[in-house]
């Protein structure tokens, strides 16, 4: 048993899908399945079940799944600590990406702080965005770009506001809305509906609230993204979620919504960041982004 193999079942486990898995680990579902097949082989019992519409946990791989995601934990902690000891803690900030957005949205303020700070090194950490507000706290991650929510102050956490985001819908792309320019709260009625921002983000609650007073909405939910995107593309699924971060995956567009509120989005961060990764949203105010205001809570 080694840690690839862990993480290529944890990873599978959570997004019910051997390709979305793939995408996030920079591999080809033929090597995670080898992984995954080596490590049954080694337990000597099913973990994941595979069937043409994606994967779930076996009741062994259930049990297991816990341990898995603690032994990665760690095992993350300890290649961290070894790491720190051997550079000054301000050398390195570590921003959560759950896709490419978060880079893009990013990648120019990072080039140009390389730089006049090439002291200080900025790695993406590719992780699930349910987890991100848990390692930010852990010290895992220094920083990512979320919607904001009220709950940040709660959590004594800190928000750069980096702009607003009106909201999109994904579709696949010969979805019967897909060639309009712009969607109408209208249009939604009739068409079974996923809200995303992920779990722990109560900023699309309004609209949730919304849609379960109309008798035409239709609200979905899944557990997984591989789940999500099954229904996307296979059964004219929608998936409601803010402009700046929707992206399309396999044969998907996404349209903008014509709805009134606004979202605020930017950088969640500690109270207790450390001195680069202030250095870092100083740098930000200062290069372009003249309405981005830091809100200290």
């Amino acid at each position: 048993m080694n840690f690839k193999q862990l993480e290529a079942f944890v990873t599978v486990a959570q997004q019910g899908s051997f390709s979305r898995a793939a995408q996030l680990l920079y591999t080809s579902p033929t090597a995670l399945t080898q992984q995954l097949n080596a490590l049954e082989r080694e337990m000597g019992c099913r973990l994941l079940e595979r069937t043409y519409r994606g994967t779930k946990m076996t009741a062994a791989g259930d049990l297991f799944y816990a341990n898995a995601k603690e032994l990665l934990r760690l095992a993350d902690a300890a290649v961290r600590q070894c790491r720190s000891a051997g550079e000054k803690e301000s050398s390195v900030i570590t921003i959560g990406s759950y896709h490419e957005n978060e880079i893009m949205l990013l990648q120019g303020y990072v080039r140009r702080f390389a730089d006049i700070c090439p002291d200080i090194r900025v790695d993406f950490y590719n992780q699930d965005h349910r987890n991100f507000y848990d390692l930010l706290e852990a010290g895992t991650l220094d920083l990512f770009v979320y919607p904001y929510d009220d709950f940040i102050e709660k959590r004594g956490l800190r928000f750069y506001e980096m702009g607003e985001s009106g909201l999109c819908c994904s579709m696949v792309r010969n979805h019967p809305l897909a060639q309009k320019e712009q969607l109408e709260i209208e249009d939604l009625r009739n068409w079974p509906l996923i809200i995303g921002c992920g779990c722990k983000s109560r900023c699309l609650d309004g609209f949730r609230e919304y849609a379960q007073e109309q008798p035409d909405f239709c609200l979905k939910r899944f557990e997984t993204d591989g789940e999500v995107w099954k229904h996307i593309l296979t059964q004219n699924y929608l998936m409601l979620n803010l402009d700046y971060s929707i992206f399309a995956e396999g044969n998907s567009v996404a349209v903008p919504l014509n709805w009134p509120e606004k979202y605020r989005y930017g950088i969640i961060y500690r109270a207790d960041a450390k001195q680069a990764v202030r250095r870092f949203l100083c740098f930000m105010r200062e290069t372009g982004n003249r309405q981005g205001q830091e809100k200290e809570l």
